[in-house]
């Protein structure tokens, strides 16, 4: 199907008719015109959309209130001249059950063909038109009836996709997910991974899958195009075999409209290259694409990126405006949980803080990247990582990171121990002058690294002496149990 400018207009959020050039339309037939003279059978097709049950009037026609109108109407077919002019306007008025016909035969009686500006029958074919248009407009009430589901439900329940895992655990058919994960984290990695074990297991049909290779090098399109074509999966490459990603959205939404997204899957790697994460109207546009094209059966599933800056917590955070975040059905954001350099062995944990339907909270995987190695070796390294260790190793990496931050805090107060001994307030003071760092963060640094026991984070104890006289001594030189 061609992607009209139509189509373009109306998903960039235009009256897509307003592009539409008018001179190239047909032109309707040339309405009746009040000056051209009116037949007999045109005064009673006429007529037939004006009733006649309407108080007498005093000879105007009210295009406003549209009520009274009854003389007027019968004077300005007596206006008419027709010959058959007044048993139309008679069999016309005796259809209301106001009608007599001495009231009748007065009113045409009455008429003043010497009227400097007698009422004509243009006015009756705008009443005509009025009467017509005020029939035909539903109510606000009607109209929200009109617009209900209830009694739809039997229908949307044989429309209604299975509720099963095209990504186990992470991404359910017939619905809009969305990765974020920072360059090289492995979003990339875990999809495809994710993709061929449904396939494998025969859980998902591979030729319903079609994924949007859009944010990689020519290498790495091959690699990966060799690892889904065993396994059935439609991979698009951007301009290849006249594949254009700029009409793809508009695609989709036709699809949708067309009624033909359903048990479609699309990967969408990366969404940047399909909405302006950054700007929120062209967000929502997209969101709204996105919603018509699950709706209608289809299933979308977008890679995207972290900020740079991690939250307080030192957490990542999905970039760009919360539009896609708010609008798709579940989010997840991938962080790397530990990275050993010497194995090149890296976990990697999903959370997510936005979830439709029976997906996990959180999931972690790990995988070992080598030097030298295809990408195909790289997928068949990836493992699952149970939840107990994957809580370890989080509590590990954090405890490093804080040791990172804390480093020079930790060397400076080492250094002071070992060359001298001070009463732990000293000691604290010594080593906010050193550092620049504040009382409260030198003192928390002193109670995060204390222990009795021996530990990969206990570089000191805190003794007590002689009138209650608090000092430090080392159990360990620090570095030495993190150099691995």
């Amino acid at each position: 199907m061609k992607v009209t400018e139509a189509m373009l207009a109306q998903i960039a959020g235009m009256n897509a008719a307003d592009e539409i050039n008018l001179e190239t339309m047909p032109r309707e037939h040339a309405a009746h015109k009040a000056s051209d003279p009116v037949t007999a059978e045109q005064l009673q097709s006429t007529l037939a959309s004006i009733s006649s049950d309407v108080p007498r009037g005093n000879g105007s026609i009210d295009l406003v209130g549209t009520t009274d109108y009854w003389l007027g109407v019968v004077w300005a077919i007596a206006g008419l001249g027709l010959a058959e002019g007044k048993t139309i306007a008679r069999d016309w008025s005796a259809t209301s059950s106001r009608y007599s016909e001495e009231d009748f035969e007065t009113a045409w009686d009455s008429f003043d063909s010497s009227h400097p500006n007698p009422i004509g029958i243009g006015s009756v074919l705008k009443l005509a038109k009025t009467l017509e248009a005020q029939t035909t407009e539903p109510t606000f009430l009607e109209k929200l009836k009109r617009w209900s589901s209830s009694g739809d439900s039997e229908a949307m329940v044989k429309q209604m996709l299975e509720d099963k895992f095209v990504l186990r655990d992470l991404a359910i058919l017939g619905q809009w997910t969305t990765f974020y994960a920072s360059h090289g984290v492995g979003k990339t990695l875990l999809t495809l991974k994710l993709l061929q074990d449904s396939v494998e297991s025969g859980e998902l049909d591979g030729s319903t899958v079609f994924y949007v290779n859009a944010d990689d090098n020519y290498r790495g399109s091959v690699e990966k195009l060799e690892i889904v074509e065993q396994l059935g999966i439609e991979m698009l490459v951007p301009y290849r075999n006249d594949f254009n990603p700029s009409h793809l959205v508009a695609e989709m939404w036709h699809a949708a409209q067309a009624d033909q997204a359903r048990n479609i899957i699309i990967v969408l790697d990366t969404l940047k290259k399909f909405t302006n994460l950054m700007d929120k109207t062209d967000g929502t546009k997209f969101g709204k694409v996105a919603r018509q094209f699950t709706q209608a059966g289809g299933t979308l599933i977008g890679l995207a990126h972290t900020n740079k800056h991690r939250d307080d917590e030192g957490k990542s955070v999905y970039s760009g405006t919360t539009d896609i975040a708010d609008d798709c059905d579940c989010v997840y954001i991938i962080d790397v949980i530990d990275e050993d350099k010497a194995s090149g062995k890296g976990t990697i944990n999903f959370r997510t803080p936005k979830h439709r339907g029976d997906v996990a909270q959180e999931k972690s995987f790990a995988y070992v990247r080598r030097e030298g190695q295809s990408y195909a070796d790289l997928l068949n390294s990836v493992l699952v990582v149970d939840e107990e260790t994957a809580k370890q190793e989080k509590e590990l990496a954090a405890k490093k990171n804080k040791y990172y931050a804390d480093k020079l805090v930790i060397d400076t107060i080492i250094e002071i121990v070992y060359s001298e001994t001070l009463e732990l307030t000293e000691l604290i003071a010594r080593v906010r002058e050193e550092t620049d760092k504040s009382k409260a963060k030198c003192r928390e640094v002193v109670d995060r690294y204390e222990g009795k026991e021996l530990d990969e984070f206990v570089f000191w104890r805190i003794e007590t002496g002689a009138h209650n006289r608090k000092t430090l001594e080392l159990v360990t030189f620090g570095d030495e149990k993190l150099k691995n």
